[in-house]
């Protein structure tokens, strides 16, 4: 497998076991510990999939998906 997988949790360990998982299935991983940082929101251009967190306590997983969605051209 081929793809960017960006992964989003406020949570390290949550973070720690599912980026384990998809590299040992060949997913490059960007991970952000929080849905504001500038990992999540920056770097859209790149992703094939977004794994996230809904309840973090900055902005949702449904708000992040629809920016991360709003800012990737099509």
């Amino acid at each position: 497998m081929d793809e960017t997988v960006l992964l989003v949790d406020d949570d390290e360990d949550v973070l720690d076991v599912i980026e384990s998982m998809l590299k040992d299935l060949g997913c490059q991983v960007i991970r952000a510990s929080w849905s504001g940082s500038s990992r999540a929101t920056g770097e859209q251009r790149s992703i094939s999939i977004l794994i996230t967190d809904i309840n973090m306590p900055r902005m949702d997983g449904h708000e992040l998906a629809e920016r991360a969605r709003d800012a990737v051209p099509l």
